[in-house]
C-alpha cells in the first residue's frame, strides 16, 4: 500500500474513504476526470451511512420502547394481582364472632369539675302536693264532728277529781262501749281514779247544763295535717279551717291543776247526769286583769275559743 494511502487512512478512518481509494488506487496513471465521480461515491456513501445509522437508533429505541411497555405491564400486571391477592384475602378472612367480654377494667380517676351550666328555664308547676297522716282532735261538750269528717267515737268526759292533789292533769274521751283487759283485777284498790266531769256555772245560754256531766267526741280530719286550740277566738286565722269553736274551761282555781280545753258551744251533757258528786269539773275561764292588758279583756267575761285545722 502507497504511503499517501495509509496517510487518508490515518487522517479518514471510515469505510467511505476506503471506497474512495480503492477507486482511485484502480486508475493507473490516475484518471483526473474521474475524481468528480469518486467524491460523489464517498457523499453517497456518507448518507447512506447516516441513513443506517438513523435507522437503527430508530430501531434500539423501538426495541427500548416495546422492552419498557412489556416491563410496564408486567408491573402493572403484578401489582393488580398483589391488589387481587389482597381483595381476595379480605374477602376471605371476614370478621370472626366477638370474643368474650374481657374483665372489668380499674376504676379511673376522677375528672376535673367542669364548668358550671346555664340556668336552665323554670319548669311547669307541680301538681299540689298530698298531705299524708291526717290530724285527730277531741271535741269537748259534743258528739258530733263537723261535716266531712270522719266521726271515730263519741263518751264522757273523764278527768281527776278536782280536790285531789293527785291523779292526772289532762282531761280524757272516755267511749260509752270499754272494752276491759283480760287480765284485770276485782277489789277496791283506792290508788287513783277517773271520774266524769261537771259542768259549773255556765254561761247564761247553758244553766240548765249545771253539774250535768260533759260529753265529747273524737274526730280525724284527713285532708290535714295540724290543729290549733287559739283561746280568746271565734274564727280561725286565714287559711285555716274552723273545726268548732266554744268555751275555755279548766278545773276550778282551788283545786288541783288541769289544762286548758275548748268546750263546744253547744254545751251538750251526758242524759240524766245531773248529780253534784265533785268528780272532774268544766269551769268556765274568766280574765283576772290584774297583770293581763284590760282592755282589749274584760273581767267577768268567759272566754271563748276555736279549734282550727290546717
Amino acid at each position: 500500500m502507497s504511503k499517501k494511502k495509509e496517510d487518508m487512512e490515518m487522517i479518514h478512518p471510515n469505510p467511505c474513504y476506503e471506497t474512495v481509494a480503492s477507486a482511485t488506487a484502480a486508475s493507473k496513471p490516475p484518471d483526473l476526470s474521474n475524481k468528480k465521480t469518486n467524491y460523489s461515491s464517498y457523499i453517497k456513501c456518507l448518507i447512506a451511512g447516516w441513513i443506517t445509522n438513523f435507522v437503527l437508533i430508530l430501531a434500539v429505541a423501538a426495541i427500548l420502547a416495546i422492552f419498557q411497555a412489556r416491563v410496564t405491564s408486567g408491573v402493572d400486571a403484578q401489582i393488580q394481582d398483589l391488589q387481587l391477592s389482597g381483595n381476595q384475602s379480605r374477602s376471605t378472612n371476614a370478621a370472626g364472632p366477638p370474643g368474650p367480654t374481657g374483665p372489668s377494667g380499674s376504676q379511673g380517676l376522677p375528672g376535673a369539675k367542669g364548668e358550671k351550666g346555664d340556668t336552665g328555664s323554670i319548669g311547669p308547676p307541680g301538681s299540689p302536693a298530698s298531705v299524708v297522716g291526717g290530724v285527730s282532735y277531741i271535741r269537748w261538750g259534743s258528739t258530733t264532728c263537723r261535716l266531712g269528717v270522719t266521726f271515730v267515737y263519741s263518751g264522757q268526759t273523764g278527768s281527776t277529781r278536782g280536790e285531789d292533789q293527785g291523779g292526772a292533769s289532762n282531761y280524757v274521751c272516755m267511749p260509752n262501749n270499754p272494752q276491759y283487759p283480760s287480765g284485770y283485777g276485782i277489789g277496791v284498790k283506792g290508788n287513783s281514779y277517773v271520774y266524769g266531769t261537771e259542768y259549773e256555772q255556765p254561761p247564761p245560754p247553758h244553766q240548765g247544763s249545771h253539774q250535768h256531766n260533759a260529753v265529747c267526741a273524737v274526730c280525724y280530719v284527713a285532708d290535714k295535717h295540724t290543729t290549733i286550740m287559739i283561746p280568746a277566738r271565734t274564727s280561725c286565722p286565714t287559711g285555716w279551717t274552723m273545726e268548732y269553736h266554744g268555751y275555755l274551761a279548766s278545773e276550778y282555781i282551788g283545786h288541783h291543776r288541769t289544762t286548758y280545753v275548748c268546750v263546744d258551744d253547744g254545751v251538750s251533757s251526758v242524759p240524766n247526769s245531773q248529780a253534784d258528786v265533785d268528780g272532774g269539773h268544766f269551769y268556765f275561764i274568766e280574765v283576772h286583769c290584774s297583770g293581763f292588758a284590760c282592755p282589749p279583756y274584760h273581767a267577768e267575761r268567759e272566754l271563748g275559743c276555736a279549734v282550727c285545722s290546717k
